[in-house]
């Protein structure tokens, strides 16, 4: 708000073009697999110069990106170390030093325990204490034999 209590319309806008970009990434509607096909075929630095919609749309992603969260069902989705679990760029980028061999493909259900808690054990060396209880935070699925989603 500003201070006469008019709304930012710029935020507001900002986030409605995050929420199409999710709508557009989760619909099966013709015009959420247009967009999808068109951007996937696409140069996306092209498209940051080419038409208004183009240009919103990637607004929408950066928006999405910052915001969007794994919610872990099976854990066979989320890649452990290269998807965005905090904040805005991969697990890999917040420790120091290079993965160990095969840490790489590590997926999410390797860090779930069968009770459906988080289990850092099966890392072969130690997590900064405030990474693993950033991601002791994100929700986990109630069942197992559901498909990871991202929220």
């Amino acid at each position: 708000m500003g201070g006469l209590g008019i709304p930012n319309m710029d935020n507001h806008n900002k986030a409605l073009l995050g929420n199409l970009v999710f709508k557009a990434s989760t619909s099966h509607d013709p015009w959420a697999c247009l967009l999808r096909h068109q951007f996937a075929t696409s140069n996306p630095t092209r498209l940051r110069r080419g038409s208004s919609n183009w240009k919103a749309i990637t607004v929408g992603m950066d928006v999405w990106n910052k915001g969007d969260k794994w919610l872990i069902g099976n854990g066979e989705s989320a890649s452990f170390w290269n998807d965005h679990w905090i904040g805005d760029s991969p697990l890999k980028c917040l420790i120091q030093g290079p993965l160990p061999a095969q840490e790489e493909l590590r997926l999410g259900s390797s860090v779930l325990s069968r009770q459906r808690t988080w289990d850092f054990s099966s890392i072969p060396f130690e997590l900064p204490k405030a990474i693993r209880d950033s991601i002791q935070g994100l929700p986990i699925g109630l069942r197992h034999d559901i498909p990871d989603s991202i929220i």
